[in-house]
């Protein structure tokens, strides 16, 4: 295979047609001048030459055309070859399997919420019959506050409501950490869709707080 260029396959057609052109106008120069050795076949084989320095520049231009083509093809057939191997390496199963796992545990974290206040409750029932204990604090639900047990000093609050504020603080977050990469249809922004009230600090739970 030649290793050739586009570029230097043009450079040395067009330096043959130079050398032909300079040879036949030396030659014709010759004859003005009255220099007899110069014969009519003299001139004639010049003016082949020159011809066929024409012929070979044109096929050089072919010879560059399909060079160049077939590099053009190779560099499509390569970029494609890249894409799809790029592609290969990140499929949707992945994005499929991060959704089944945040999914799992978007159900847990509930689970776990609503886990918890059940065994509060149960706790409070539990412990009510003995709230003098001086080991106990016990309180029950009134107007904006919540029902609460503290055993030796660790208080734990009923919070009916938290799964919701935690999940959307976690989205929240996730919004204003990438803020251009969680758009949603319609140009709408996941942040501005759920709003922003609460986004400057988590839920006392998601701190161990509760």
């Amino acid at each position: 295979m030649s290793t050739e260029t586009p570029e230097q396959i043009l450079a040395a057609a067009d330096q043959e047609v130079e050398q032909a052109d300079a040879q036949l106008a030396e030659l014709e120069s010759k004859v003005i001048d009255g220099d007899t050795s110069v014969s009519p076949d003299d001139i004639e084989q010049a003016r082949k030459s020159r011809w066929w320095a024409g012929l070979q520049r044109k096929q050089a231009e072919k010879r560059a055309t399909a060079l160049r083509e077939a590099e053009a093809d190779r560099q499509r057939t390569d970029a494609i070859d890249q894409a799809a191997a790029q592609l290969a390496g990140h499929p949707l199963t992945d994005v499929a399997r991060k959704y089944e796992t945040a999914a799992r545990a978007l159900a847990e974290l509930i689970d776990a919420c609503e886990t918890r206040n059940t065994a509060i409750k149960a706790a409070h029932r539990a412990l009510k019959p003995y709230d003098g204990d001086a080991r106990l604090d016990l309180a029950d639900a009134t107007w904006g506050a919540r029902p609460y047990v503290a055993v030796r000093g660790v208080r734990h609050a009923v919070a009916d409501s938290l799964p919701g504020p935690l999940v959307r603080y976690l989205v929240q977050r996730a919004a204003a950490e990438h803020p251009e990469r969680l758009p949603v249809p319609g140009g709408e922004s996941v942040g501005k869709a759920i709003g922003r009230a609460g986004m400057a600090r988590p839920p006392a739970a998601a701190t161990g707080g509760f």
